[in-house]
């Protein structure tokens, strides 16, 4: 990754705990509109990235918000064009939960930034929605304008049956006591997992993973606890069943995991591991344990909405040495060694789990 996206997560995560001032009227533009939901175009304004507009403490680029009122299972595109600047462009669902964003500019090769981003997402909830434009750097500054067009008013029926699965798992029921919090989202066991479908120089399609903790208001964190959680919904590989241990000493909660779409075991990366959902309901077992004493046991369950999202994908310039004679570098004489220019499209990081290729499939449809 980046350090440009390091610093942009950050600077989302900045913004999505303090969701709730972007309502206030001081913090938003003055002129941020909201239009009925039935009409064609949701929201449209010329906007200008200025001094004396809100600015991001991390890097002290740029950036103005807006907001409109959405419906779940809504279609929309927000599509920046006329754009001055190498913009950014974000979507805040009501949760204060980033669930869109364009892709990040190269720095390297500034020629590849899409001036004009657009994005389209099927809304996972009902509610008001914050749109973030924003510059690159602290550099980034000129003029924009700014369309939310409802691209269909009616309900996805993909995600809605997605959302309504309702697997056998006995009296687990989705509590606000314990189970899942996701960073920057106050309500427990509710988990937005993007679906990309990439669109542009590299079409293809991905799922994006989300960061989370465990949390029991039963049991506070203390030093020695450890907390066990396993994946035990119908349907997903019980061979074993997908499961992780995290340190359950962190403040209100415990040590961070990634949670991913997935029917099986997927990959443990350095420092955190990553356990597999299915989409809709999944039920889970946990156990806080000091050593081998087990403090508190039970079940939970937490809803996971897959959220469709189209992104643009534009390939990449890098360099690869060649021999100019033929054959391999390694065997070539170094006078005869050459540089040159290729295009590449990025690698998939999370392609979609095969098992999931034709419901995810529909979500776009």
């Amino acid at each position: 990754m980046s350090m440009t996206s390091i610093s942009r997560s950050i600077r989302l995560i900045t913004l999505s705990t303090a969701i709730g001032l972007l309502a206030q009227p001081s913090f938003a533009k003055d002129f941020s509109t909201t239009v009925p939901q039935d009409a064609p175009v949701l929201l449209q304004q010329q906007g200008i990235l200025e001094p004396g507009d809100q600015t991001f403490a991390e890097d002290n680029s740029l950036f103005d918000t807006y907001s409109f009122t959405g419906q779940a299972g809504q279609t929309i595109r927000l599509s920046l064009t006329d754009v001055t600047f190498d913009a950014f462009l974000a979507l805040i669902d009501t949760n204060g939960i980033q669930i869109a964003a364009s892709s990040e500019t190269d720095l390297d090769h500034p020629d590849t930034t899409d001036r004009n981003p657009e994005l389209e997402i099927v809304l996972p909830s009902s509610g008001t929605y914050t749109i973030i434009v924003n510059g690159r750097d602290q550099f980034a500054r000129g003029t924009y304008a700014l369309t939310v067009r409802g691209v269909d008013a009616g309900l996805a029926p993909a995600l809605s049956s997605a959302i309504e699965r309702r697997p056998e798992f006995g009296s687990a029921s989705l509590s606000q006591d314990v189970g899942w919090q996701a960073v920057g989202n106050p309500t427990m066991n509710a988990i937005a997992l993007p679906v990309y479908r990439y669109v542009g120089d590299c079409p293809g399609g991905g799922v994006g993973r989300i960061t989370a903790a465990f949390r029991s208001n039963t049991t506070q964190p203390a030093e020695d606890l450890e907390v066990e959680i396993r994946n035990i919904t119908a349907g997903i590989d019980d061979s074993p069943y997908p499961h992780i241990e995290r340190d359950y000493d962190e403040g209100l909660t415990s040590e961070r995991a990634d949670i991913g779409f997935s029917a099986d075991q997927i990959r443990v990366f350095i420092g955190r591991r990553t356990i597999a959902v299915m989409p809709g309901l999944n039920q889970f077992e946990y156990v806080i344990k000091d050593g081998d004493r087990v403090v508190e046991q039970g079940e939970f369950a937490t809803r996971v909405v897959p959220t469709p999202i189209v992104q643009n994908r534009a390939s990449q310039q890098s360099t690869e040495q060649y021999c100019r004679t033929g054959g391999s570098v390694s065997s070539c004489d170094r006078d005869e060694i050459r540089t040159r220019y290729i295009w590449q499209c990025p690698a998939t990081e999370y392609p979609i789990p095969r098992e999931f290729e034709s419901l995810f499939s529909e979500l776009f449809d």
